[in-house]
């Protein structure tokens, strides 16, 4: 797996999104809260820690706690 991009900001919010991309992941589970929690958050797949890395691997955009910054406009 590549590096997670510099221009990524944010934090996880745990609503679980990203645990159901393509299929839904058997390790999701919810607390009473609501909040996603992994039942291997320790020993997670690099997939899972690094998520989402690049703005064109983004699926979750719409409920995510991260994003990406705009490119800096350069001023001539």
């Amino acid at each position: 797996f590549s590096k997670v991009s510099p221009k990524r900001k944010g934090k996880c919010k745990q609503c679980g999104e990203c645990c159901k991309l393509g299929i839904i992941c058997p390790f999701l589970t919810y607390d009473s809260n609501g909040k996603a929690k992994c039942m291997i958050y320790k020993i997670r797949p690099s997939w899972c820690k690094k998520y989402p890395r690049v703005p064109n691997e983004f699926d979750t955009k719409d409920v995510c706690g991260y994003w990406f910054e705009e490119k800096e406009i350069k001023k001539k």
